[in-house]
């Protein structure tokens, strides 16, 4: 079943993403993919960072600690926040980011964010990632934090195989806009892969990718959450 789910993964086509340039509904708007791209992923310790696999230039990085965490841009700079409650079946991740999700939105209480230079940032909850894992399926859904706590779908996540790391990341009709598999492996385990289509939240298909990813050696936002026995 490994190598039949990993060439239909292979084949299968990515549709254009929903989000534009600088689109408001991604967590770092400028983040937003303009081509096909694929991303890359290496963790030491609970430091990951995140690459263009044609370039090989940093696109951003993320820093885990008791159970939170903060995502960077290329020159260290703190542009949203993360926290994770982990479930026996069940987990969530929070997204938060510097600017409010929709107008009026408080800021949140629950986090605390600090800049290079250790001075508090204000954060906003912006997102919620739930996972669900499964004896022979694990899925999770990403969605846009709106008005009166409601949420709108964005991402599907959904791996496909259990023998390999392969996972398919959908709009909410069920078009992929995102796939994701291991890559090269090494001393401190394999590495992450994953191909966006144009349009889609850079961190967001990260998020989404690794937290269905139960190998604690991975890399991404697996590295970091990891180190806490997050998946």
């Amino acid at each position: 079943m490994g190598n039949s789910a990993a060439k239909a993964l292979q084949d299968r086509p990515l549709s254009n993403g929903l989000l534009s340039s600088n689109d408001e509904k991604a967590i770092i708007p400028n983040y937003v993919t303009s081509h096909t791209m694929r991303i890359t992923a290496s963790a030491a310790f609970n430091h990951s960072k995140y690459c263009n696999a044609d370039t090989g230039e940093l696109i951003f990085s993320s820093m885990y600690k008791n159970k939170q965490g903060t995502v960077m841009d290329a020159q260290g700079n703190v542009l949203a926040a993360f926290k994770m409650q982990k479930g026996m079946v069940i987990d969530l991740i929070t997204v938060y980011r510097s600017e409010p999700a929709f107008k009026g939105q408080p800021q949140s209480t629950d986090i605390e964010a600090t800049s290079a230079s250790g001075q508090r940032l204000i954060m906003y909850k912006f997102a919620i990632l739930e996972t669900k894992h499964g004896l022979n399926k694990s899925e999770n859904t990403y969605s846009l934090i709106q008005e009166d706590e409601k949420t709108t779908p964005l991402y599907v996540g959904k791996r496909i195989s259990k023998l390999k790391y392969l996972v398919a990341i959908e709009r909410p009709d069920g078009e992929a806009v995102a796939k994701a598999a291991h890559g090269k492996w090494s001393l401190k385990g394999p590495s992450l892969m994953c191909d966006a289509a144009p349009g889609v939240d850079m961190v967001a298909v990260i998020f989404v990718a690794t937290c269905l990813d139960d190998h604690a050696g991975a890399a991404g936002a697996t590295g970091g959450l990891a180190g806490a026995g997050v998946i």
